[in-house]
């Protein structure tokens, strides 16, 4: 299927939209974490407030069988007081929940910022303070689904790699989104598939590398120091590339050093 370059849209929102209509990546947004903060904390202590009237009111009242029906409570400053609670609760619920939502988004890919930034500032078609939402990088979310962190990590760091120096596959694995030979948009499936049997491999080398090695040395020493070390780089690798929790991380590491322990007590009765 042809893709329409953004080029054939007219300077300005029109092509700025069809820019970040071409990645997912570049769907990114200001969460406004301090408004937000700032919102929950006014709407929070306007509630401690109808609190204080509340019980203040609960203290004062004079007819104490009020205060043991609520049918028969005919205190009208209590009724309007728990009225306003009420409101001011659902308010407060739903920017909770509101905040809640915002907040469980995943921060912005400082490399899909810079990219934006990099094409803002190279086009200059758009007016300077409706693009300064891009320098809040700290404050941006991205709107795209996170899917395996592990492959996303890897599939940018081929993306990068293709760019700097694999110049003669660039046009093979480019999508055509762009006239702009500075623009890289490659094909999701393509540098999926790079990404998938580096992945594979790099497996492989953790899984067969430490057995190979202690294959070929002797002495129990010599091949528990091996599986250490393996163990170490193993732990390293997967705490750099996936967003694990310390759990899973605790388990694969835990799994992985027991398939090359019982690997070694095999060698070592064989």
């Amino acid at each position: 299927m042809q893709e329409t370059p953004i080029e054939s849209y007219r300077n300005g929102y029109p092509r700025y939209s069809a820019l970040i209509a071409a990645d997912d990546s570049f769907h990114l947004c200001r969460r406004f974490s301090n408004l937000r903060a700032r919102l929950l904390l006014t709407k929070q202590d306007e509630i401690s407030e109808l609190e204080e009237q509340l019980e203040q009111i609960d203290r004062e009242e004079t007819v104490v069988p009020f205060l043991a029906s609520i049918r028969h409570d005919n205190n009208n400053k209590r009724r309007d007081v728990l009225s306003r609670i009420d409101t001011a609760l659902t308010r407060y619920d739903a920017l909770v929940e509101r905040n809640h939502k915002m907040l469980s988004y995943r921060a912005a890919g400082l490399r899909h910022v810079v990219s934006l930034q990099n094409w803002v500032n190279n086009n200059a078609c758009l007016a300077r303070a409706e693009t300064a939402y891009l320098t809040y990088s700290n404050d941006l979310l991205s709107v795209a689904p996170s899917h395996d962190g592990a492959s996303e990590r890897m599939e940018a760091w081929v993306e990068d790699k293709l760019v700097r120096y694999c110049k003669t596959f660039q046009k093979g694995l480019r999508r055509n989104v762009s006239n702009d030979s500075s623009v890289f948009i490659f094909s999701g499936s393509l540098t999926g598939r790079l990404t998938r049997i580096m992945i594979i491999l790099l497996t492989l080398v953790f899984l067969l590398a430490p057995a190979i090695i202690c294959n070929i040395l002797d002495g129990k020493t010599v091949r528990t120091t091996v599986v250490v070390v393996a163990v170490i780089l193993f732990l390293v690798m997967l705490s750099a590339i996936a967003k694990a929790r310390t759990i899973e991380i605790l388990v694969a590491g835990t799994t992985y050093a027991t398939v090359l322990f019982v690997f070694i007590s095999g060698a070592n009765l064989s």
